[in-house]
């Protein structure tokens, strides 16, 4: 689950945006959180807290509708995603 974007609003695309997820709820720990927005790359975190901020113009390739990624691997490297799409003006 991302908390944050929300893909209820609409960011201007000077606005920081924080990406965070929801609580981890798996069997191991969680170990790293990899984010891409519109399949650019943006981040990789590998430890608490697990957040990574960016400002939408900072971004090749912005849309009015973008679609962020965050893949989440676990301490034994598996893997699940998550997307969220949210609007840029």
């Amino acid at each position: 689950m991302i908390n944050s974007p929300s893909d209820s609003r609409t960011y201007t695309q000077a606005e920081r945006i924080v990406v965070t997820t929801g609580n981890y709820r798996g069997r191991f720990p969680l170990g790293q959180m990899d984010v891409y927005l519109n399949d650019t790359f943006l981040g990789s975190i590998k430890q608490a807290p697990y957040e990574l901020s960016f400002f939408p113009k900072d971004v090749p390739n912005l849309q009015s509708y973008n679609q962020l990624r965050v893949v989440i691997y676990d301490s034994v490297r598996n893997k699940s995603e998550v997307v969220v799409d949210f609007k840029t003006n």
